[in-house]
């Protein structure tokens, strides 16, 4: 699926600006235009999926307890994309709490582990 790839591409952003959220969903807006043109792909199939990721960028970063329970609401996405996401939520803005967190390791490791069991809970079993 294309819109799994471009969910795949974006959760392997490392940095995300303050703007690049606004940008992303702008480009999946106009995206979604142009192939709804074609017979068939009205409504675009999986753009739901992908504007929920995309929308994720926009998660208070100052607040650790929200972005861990977007995961847990989210099981949807893969391990790897959610820790992407986390990833770049904690680069993101010097002055929030997550970006602050990376500064102290053992808050990063226990946030990371947090992300991590949820992302485990949320697998269905054969995937494990």
């Amino acid at each position: 699926n294309r819109m799994q790839g471009i969910v795949e591409g974006l959760s392997r952003v490392r940095r995300v600006g303050p703007n690049a959220p606004l940008i992303m969903s702008n480009d999946l807006q106009t995206l979604k235009e142009q192939l709804e043109k074609y017979p068939g792909l009205k409504p675009l199939p999986f753009a739901p999926h992908l504007d929920k990721f995309i929308k994720a960028y926009f998660l208070p970063a100052g607040s650790p307890d929200v972005v861990l329970e977007w995961v847990r609401q989210h099981p949807d996405y893969t391990p790897t994309q959610v820790m992407g996401l986390v990833t770049a939520l904690m680069e993101g803005s010097k002055s929030t709490s997550l970006y602050l967190l990376k500064g102290n390791s053992s808050a990063t490791k226990e946030l990371l582990l947090q992300v991590r069991e949820a992302v485990q809970h949320n697998e269905p079993p054969s995937t494990r």
